[in-house]
């Protein structure tokens, strides 16, 4: 008799609490993951931040926490993870009554590109754990990792040889925020440059000396076709990654820097962008818009709008766009510009246009980006090359 009492007192009890559990399990539930900094470089780390709050008496004994990313987010820990295609995380818990609990994982990002964790599903347990309470919560957190930055001897040459020739072509304007020395005065100095502290320290007049204005613009044209169709992705992620250290560099040495590419990116409404960013191709969905370009700026954190630019990129429009491109530039023929061309497609259309443009009194100059093993030539005098490592694919 007793053990029979038993029972039927479990049997209430089971049924009392699966009733309460059913109806108010996720009263006064939070949930929110999110991402410690809205951007990362390639290769660098960032913090996933997990916050469960249960604002109700009723303790969560089980709690499950189901969610998808891609798998080029690398975490630190894996004990929780299921990856194929996609990174399919659970994290478990255990969560009392009126507890807040929150939870952080290390991530890296292992490559370019926007990525989403656009909701959860959220799987809770009764008290017996004999029945599962389910729902979907939705986050739609987002990450950019930006392109990978190049460096090494090679980029450093490269570029220094740009820069050199920036300098050839300056204005005469000194710029005073870009101090490079002292000497002595002399009768054509204006008095305005005269350092005072060095002058009564030496008794004689000394002057500062500046380095010159960059007041000119550095226009990063982004040619995303290829020359040849051997391996095109990799070729054109490092020639996303050329451009941005290119921007990188120009912005450090407070040059003017603008883009324009014929790129296309995913729109904001495009039900499509939660799916994970694959490499730049010619075929993308319909639903996808050409990028925006980027006006002119000078200050370090412009690198962020390009960027977000750059990392958003998920197909092109091809080359005959960016020849399109092209003819709208020649009609505006800037002088104080150079035109910035990174291109690994380098045909003579394309060469034609960049011809004209010299005609026409443009600065130009182009980088191709190529496979070492299929050898590059320079054809016209404002060509330079980029050597890409095919075994490194």
């Amino acid at each position: 008799m007793k053990i029979v009492l038993a029972i039927l007192i479990l049997g209430l009890v089971y049924v009392l609490q699966r009733g309460l559990y059913q109806r108010y399990w996720n009263k006064g539930l939070k949930v929110s993951l999110g991402f410690d900094s809205g951007f990362l470089e390639c290769g660098e780390d960032t913090v996933l931040k997990i916050e469960i709050e249960n604002r109700k008496l009723l303790p969560l004994p089980v709690f499950h926490l189901k969610y998808t990313m891609d798998r080029s987010l690398l975490f630190s820990d894996n004990d929780n993870s299921t990856i194929t295609d996609l990174n399919y995380r659970n994290d478990v818990f255990s969560i009392l009554g009126n507890q807040r609990i929150i939870r952080k994982h290390v991530l890296r990002g292992g490559r370019r590109g926007v990525f989403y964790i656009p909701g959860c599903t959220v799987h809770v347990k009764d008290f017996f754990l004999v029945t599962t309470f389910a729902e979907q919560v939705n986050t739609d957190s987002k990450i950019y990792v930006f392109p990978k930055k190049i460096t090494g001897k090679g980029y450093d040459d490269l570029m220094n040889g740009i820069m050199g020739e920036i300098l050839v072509r300056r204005s005469l304007i000194p710029d005073n925020m870009s101090f490079r020395g002292i000497r002595e005065y002399m009768i054509t100095d204006s008095q305005r440059s005269i350092n005072w502290k060095q002058t009564a320290r030496r008794n004689d007049l000394m002057v500062n000396l500046y380095d010159y204005t960059m007041d000119r613009e550095i226009r990063l044209l982004l040619n995303l076709d290829t020359h040849n169709m051997i391996e095109p992705a990799h070729l054109l992620e490092e020639t996303i990654s050329l451009t941005s250290s290119a921007a990188r560099s120009f912005l450090r040495k407070k040059v003017g820097v603008s883009l324009k590419t014929n790129g296309r990116m995913k729109a904001p409404d495009d039900p499509d962008r939660f799916i994970t960013n694959k490499p730049v191709s010619d075929k993308g969905s319909k639903s996808e818009i050409p990028c925006p370009e980027i006006g002119r700026g000078t200050d370090y954190s412009h690198l962020v709008t390009v960027d977000k630019i750059l990392s958003a990129i998920t197909s092109t429009s091809g080359s005959a766009e960016f020849l399109k491109m092209l003819d709208i530039e020649m009609k505006s023929s800037l002088s104080k510009v150079l035109y910035f061309v990174i291109s690994p497609y380098y045909k003579e259309d394309l060469l034609e246009k960049l011809d004209r443009m010299e005609r026409l009194g443009m600065n130009v100059m182009l980088i191709v980006p190529y496979y070492d093993k299929m050898g590059f030539e320079p054809t016209r005098r404002y060509m330079r090359g980029w050597e890409v490592k095919f075994d490194e694919i």
